[in-house]
């Protein structure tokens, strides 16, 4: 079928969906990251819930999703998908085959701003954070994670920040990845991740 035969198809199935009127604000997807779908936006848009235009090689699509932060100096919101996997289909954005977990534990570090975090999310290659200051993308740290399960010992990673914006009441949040670990340290968030798994903790 034609490029613009199916255009216009989807055009009409927009009509239908959307409305005479759809969602006015667009959006630019630039990459995902850390389960978050960072982009820039026609106009600001406040945390919470949104739809949204992105586009896609048919067209502009309805796109739902939830704004966690924007990194002012970026000018990069990040945000969770309501249809993840259709949406990243639609936009040609690849997706990390790595299974994330979603789970608070506490964390520690002196280079951390006060010190305490907690994390969103959990994966064998890093973590997503909520902490209470900004940190610079590219500096090191080395990180304490509490699991405190009764079987998985607290480890001490060395972590590099790969991003960092600002969230709601005076939060940030940030993506981390192991920069060294060693295999039982390895073995550990595995071993852990999958007993979460197993005992419904996600």
């Amino acid at each position: 079928m034609p490029i613009q035969e199916r255009l216009s198809i989807w055009g009409t199935f927009k009509k239908i969906f959307l409305g005479p009127k759809g969602p006015e604000t667009k959006i630019q997807p630039l990459l995902y990251q850390d389960g978050l779908l960072g982009f820039r936006a026609s106009e600001q848009l406040k945390f919470g819930s949104h739809k949204v235009l992105a586009p896609s090689q048919l067209g502009d699509i309805e796109v739902r999703l939830d704004v966690l932060s924007y990194d002012e100096n970026e000018d990069i919101y990040r945000a969770l998908l309501a249809d993840e996997v259709f949406t990243l289909d639609a936009l040609r954005l690849e997706r990390r085959k790595e299974f994330r977990l979603p789970k608070s534990i506490r964390v520690a570090s002196s280079d951390l701003p006060g010190y305490e975090a907690r994390s969103e999310d959990l994966s064998l290659g890093g973590a997503r954070l909520t902490i209470n200051g900004k940190v610079t993308p590219g500096d090191f740290a080395t990180i304490t994670f509490y699991f405190s399960d009764g079987m998985t010992p607290d480890l001490n990673l060395r972590c590099e920040f790969r991003w960092c914006a600002h969230k709601k009441g005076n939060k940030f949040h940030c993506g981390v990845r192991f920069s060294s670990i060693e295999k039982s340290e390895r073995v550990a968030i595995k071993r852990y991740i999958q007993n979460q798994v197993a005992m419904g903790g996600i």
